[in-house]
């Protein structure tokens, strides 16, 4: 018998690519829900910065996205931790019934030929959390960094042992391949604040060119992320429509 799968988004911001990425899994989940905050989430609302997705851009981007099956369903709140804000959002799918959950966050896609697969595979496995594989998009849909830090996207919620199982397929993440603007934001409240290297924004992400030399660009630690060219082929085939797939860097 099939589990009831629902995902959720917790999100602050996101417009660039929530769209496409509830179109990417839409055709896999029984239900989406998503739990939206006007005020920063992970524990930094003192930020000067303005937030430059309003919420009525964050609600056209869901409204474009379709709903042919009505599956998709909003709340609101004001969460102050990132932890709070998920948990919340599980509990609310529990109680409604779902008995997978998908993580999602709104700049991560997947293909959607191979989400029902992983699904029913981790559906089927004794553990409670899975960890997947991601590959972030650099700059553009040409460029992409690598490393071995799985996040939990998938979870049984019937609680018991947190056993992970690593999952293969991958998850495009596209967290910085959006406007300087807003990545700038990104960083100025995000969880790892704290951990953010000093001048990464201005010395790595504003300052890298194709072929100019400028590695080691991930935001918090050092020698994990050396962009590398990577055909934007290889991106699940809904991608084709979107705005940035032939803007050779995204400002």
């Amino acid at each position: 018998m099939s589990p009831v799968v629902g995902a959720y988004y917790a999100i602050h911001y996101g417009a660039d690519y929530l769209e496409h990425s509830i179109r990417s899994i839409y055709g896999a989940v029984d239900m989406i829900g998503i739990f939206y905050t006007e005020l920063p989430s992970h524990g930094h609302r003192d930020t000067q910065i303005k937030n430059p997705d309003s919420r009525e851009e964050v609600m056209a981007a869901i409204r474009r996205a379709g709903d042919p099956e009505g599956k998709v369903f909003i709340q609101r709140g004001a969460w102050v931790h990132e932890f709070q804000h998920r948990d919340w959002a599980v509990q609310y799918m529990k109680k409604r019934g779902t008995e997978l959950v998908l993580v999602v966050d709104s700049d991560e896609i997947w293909k959607p030929s191979v989400l029902p697969e992983v699904l029913d595979a981790a559906w089927h496995m004794e553990a409670m959390l899975f960890r997947v594989n991601f590959v972030h998009l650099w700059r553009s849909f040409n460029w992409v960094c690598r490393d071995q830090m799985m996040p939990v996207r998938i979870l049984k919620a019937m609680w018991g042992p947190e056993d992970y199982i690593r999952m293969s397929s991958p998850v495009y993440h596209f967290g910085y391949a959006q406007r300087p603007e807003l990545v700038r934001y990104k960083a100025s409240i995000h969880g790892h604040r704290s951990e953010w290297r000093q001048d990464w924004f201005e010395e790595k992400f504003l300052a890298w060119r194709a072929g100019n030399g400028v590695g080691d660009v991930h935001p918090t630690a050092k020698g994990l992320w050396f962009p590398e060219s990577s055909h934007k082929e290889i991106l699940p085939a809904l991608m084709r429509s979107h705005p940035y797939w032939n803007v050779e860097l995204i400002e």
